[in-house]
């Protein structure tokens, strides 16, 4: 059955942690806007990046569920501390090397990562479920943990990228996450401690929060490099929707 939820949990790890690279990092390359904000061959790098990376924080996320399970508060501690911890070192780390880091592009190598972690997160969550018992409500469960943890994962990179004007504010603004962050974790793994139904509501309750956290931040972070519509090439002409080129319209570029 293990072998059977790292299928599952794989599957629906890319679908949500791919998903998000497509259709919210996507929004910024062409052609959804003239000129790609990013390189696209390092933010899929990015993405494995974290994928790799996810792996230990995955058995970090299992250990996590399960202390909490059986009570055990300060292995629970120590668990969604180096979770929170470690991805936000990894993504920190990950923007410092020459390949990816020192350019304007860092907010989207930064957000394929958190996302490929979040998926591996996710195939950790699948793999422990009981599939020998699958009912609805344990499996709309699990679904919705996976989904609060991608949330979780892409929110926190957002955030750790907002800027501050002291090193005072960065301090605190991170010591803020942090604690936002912890309690997003444990509302996710609410189900385990409290029962299936408590745990719906729990990981409902954390994708709600890490969703406001991340679109408080977006207009900050991401609202800057969009582009400025184009006028229509032709007098009368009606600009494409996300001002997309028409067949011909130049070369791609890249920064």
């Amino acid at each position: 059955m293990v072998a059977f939820g790292l299928e599952v949990g794989g599957i629906v790890g890319v679908l949500l942690s791919a998903g998000f690279v497509y259709f919210e990092v996507g929004k910024f390359a062409t052609p959804q806007v003239p000129k790609s904000r990013f390189d696209e061959g390092k933010a899929i790098v990015a993405y494995v990046v974290g994928l790799f990376v996810g792996i230990p924080l995955a058995l970090v996320w299992i250990f996590f569920m399960v202390a909490l399970a059986s009570r055990g508060w300060i292995s629970a501690i120590v668990d969604v501390v180096l979770l929170v911890a470690a991805a936000d070192i990894a993504q920190t780390a990950l923007l410092r090397t020459h390949f990816f880091g020192f350019t304007p592009a860092d907010p989207f190598y930064a957000l394929a990562a958190r996302a490929g972690i979040g998926g591996l997160l996710t195939v950790g969550t699948l793999a422990v479920y009981n599939w020998g018992s699958v009912n609805a409500l344990s499996l709309g469960l699990a679904l919705l943990q996976s989904l609060a943890l991608v949330s979780i994962q892409v929110t926190a990179g957002l955030r750790g990228l907002l800027p501050a004007p002291t090193a005072y504010s960065v301090l605190r603004q991170r010591l803020a996450s942090f604690v936002l962050l912890i309690v997003l974790y444990v509302l996710t793994s609410s189900g385990g401690f409290y029962g299936t139904a408590y745990g719906l509501g729990g990981a409902a309750i954390a994708i709600g929060g890490a969703a406001f956290l991340y679109w408080d931040a977006r207009p900050t972070v991401l609202a800057p490099y969009r582009s400025r519509p184009r006028a229509p090439a032709t007098p009368g002409a009606v600009a494409s929707r996300f001002n997309r080129r028409a067949p011909g319209d130049g070369k791609r570029k890249l920064p």
